[in-house]
């Protein structure tokens, strides 16, 4: 048995409520899952929570996206780029195995918090996103954010990567930067650059975010924080109509 078993106190809680989520022709069911795990130190504890859309239908498209939501949940707790081969299961042990080593090792009293909410935003008979929302806290000097989408194709039952979702960059950075300047009140006639604000290379300029999808009518970009400012200066977040993306994202989600 691993010593941070024995050393250690595991609670283990996993639970199934079932979501009132709009099912129809073309339309997959799914229920959202509860998971809890908790290793502890004397009186100092780690936690994992995680809450998922576990689709229920027995179909390709279902099977495969649960597969990708393991995997998406696996790469935010181990912070790896690529943990395909690294199970959900494994991934919450190996966060709760560095606890108990870290807190054991220095002698220290701490406590570690990690809590990620995924949730399905959109779905129509085409495509769906779902959004992961991820809080950390491992005891450095601030809780840390962290937001991502997935954007799901049901005809050929891949993600949609944002080079694909995106059909015409320049007009969404032209849209983005024009909605950013208006949320962060950058001055009239001020270049982002010159603002002093932001993390913006001569060379490189305005760019898109890493996280984007879709959340009911509108089309979403998501700046984390450290992606384009400071800690201090918190997430961007820039909601767009349909009306306005259309002919700029993929086709599919005009359904």
């Amino acid at each position: 048995m691993n010593n941070w078993i024995r050393t250690g106190l595991i609670s283990i809680i996993l639970l199934n409520i079932s979501c009132s989520g709009e099912v129809g022709e073309g339309r997959l069911s799914y229920e959202q899952k509860e998971f809890r795990e908790k290793v502890c130190h004397q009186d100092d504890c780690a936690l994992v929570i995680l809450s998922y859309p576990y689709f229920k239908d027995d179909s390709q498209a279902a099977s495969v996206l649960n597969e990708y939501i393991e995997q998406q949940l696996s790469m935010m707790i181990s912070k790896e780029e690529n943990s395909d081969v690294i199970s959900l299961s494994a991934s919450v042990t190996g966060f709760l195995g560095a606890y108990l080593s870290f807190v054991e090792s220095e002698n220290m009293s701490q406590s570690w918090e990690l809590e990620i909410v995924a949730e399905l935003t959109f779905q129509n008979s085409k495509m769906l996103s779902i959004v992961f929302d991820a809080y950390s806290n491992t005891g450095g000097a601030h809780p840390n954010t962290f937001r991502q989408y997935i954007n799901f194709d049901k005809g050929s039952f891949k993600l949609i990567k944002n080079h694909e979702l995106v059909l015409e960059e320049q007009g969404l950075l032209d849209l983005a930067e024009e909605k950013f300047r208006e949320f962060h009140d950058v001055a009239h006639g001020t270049e982002l650059k010159d603002d002093g604000r932001f993390f913006l290379q001569n060379e490189i300029g305005f760019f898109l975010p890493l996280a984007m999808g879709f959340e009911q009518e509108e089309f979403v970009l998501y700046y984390n924080p450290y992606e384009i400012g400071p800690y201090v200066m918190g997430a961007t977040l820039l909601r767009f109509s349909k009306n306005e993306v259309k002919g700029i994202i993929i086709n599919k989600a005009f359904d």
